[in-house]
């Protein structure tokens, strides 16, 4: 096998021009990097250098070989460059699991400010139900998850995020569409079409725990379909459905948005990262560095 040392004291024999310079370059002694031509040459049977008072030139032979030598060398760089960034978390592959809409989330600013940080960051988009996100951070198929709520999850971590307000999107000639904003209350008596698809569950609950009361009953239509399909109903005058305000850029034909206020405050949900901390991805752990920064964990008594 022939040794990376010896490479590197013929090439830069070759680009210094001599082994007085190479071996300053090098920072050995010149008859350390002599020898170690010498012992090359041996290796591959052939003359690199022609050797004169005047110092060193690479024969016809030699040049081609440390030509390509040199090449060889530059790429070993790469690759060391390369394996170092990734054990740093400076590159490899990022995948982010989420079941709402982050166009224009708080998350979307956060991951262009990651990729411009770390170019050489490859960033996957998976899109799926809360059951498939947290299956997916079970089996490494995803490393980081973003979720309507804060409720512990048995093997993952969780950091809570930002906060997004809740919205009714309603027929824009419903009598309710005429008030700049609504309270829970209001929603009495309506037909409130619901996905079964995330985060349709949780808006539910939602739902449920701010309008029921005993003797209450709510006209709830569950579909298994997307938001986009839900808003078509609503424009329809089939009903109205809730959202979070990330989605209420969404332009439908017939569908306005008002907030949902508690008395004189908007009703807020929290949106938390999940991960699996047996996922040791170094580029996960320093995106989420980078969410810590934007969003400190809270400690009691500022502990």
């Amino acid at each position: 096998m022939i040794d990376l040392r010896h490479l590197r004291a013929a090439v830069a024999a070759m680009e210094q021009r001599g082994l007085r310079r190479a071996a300053e370059t090098l920072s050995v002694q010149q008859s350390t990097l002599s020898r170690s031509i010498q012992e090359l040459e041996s290796h591959l049977g052939i003359t690199l250098f022609e050797r004169s008072n005047k110092g060193v030139r690479p024969t016809p032979m030699g040049l081609t070989f440390l030509r390509a030598a040199a090449q060889v060398l530059r790429n070993i760089t790469e690759i060391i460059d390369a394996a170092r960034k990734v054990g740093k978390g400076q590159a490899g592959r990022l995948t982010a699991g989420l079941c709402t809409s982050f166009a224009s989330s708080p998350l979307r600013p956060i991951l262009q400010e990651f990729l411009l940080r770390f170019p050489d960051v490859e960033l996957g988009i998976k899109e799926g139900s809360r059951r498939q996100l947290l299956e997916g951070l079970a089996i490494y198929e995803i490393d980081i998850a973003f979720l309507l709520g804060q409720a512990p999850v048995d093997d993952c971590s969780l950091l809570p995020l930002w906060t997004e307000q809740i919205v009714a999107a309603l027929p824009e000639q419903h009598l309710l569409a005429g008030r700049s904003q609504l309270s829970w209350p209001d929603l009495k008596g309506e037909t409130i079409q619901i996905s079964r698809r995330d985060p349709g569950p949780e808006l539910l609950d939602l739902l449920k725990s701010k309008v029921v009361s005993p003797g209450d009953a709510l006209g709830i239509c569950q579909q298994d379909v997307s938001l986009e399909s839900l808003l078509t109903l609503v424009g329809m005058g089939r009903g109205v459905t809730l959202l979070t305000e990330a989605y209420a850029g969404l332009q439908v034909p017939g569908v306005v948005y008002r907030e949902l206020h508690d008395g004189t405050s908007p009703t807020l949900v929290r949106s938390s990262a999940y991960w699996n901390e047996a996922n040791d991805n170094p580029v996960r752990k320093r995106f989420l560095t980078l969410l810590k920064e934007r969003y400190p964990p809270w400690k009691p008594n500022g502990g």
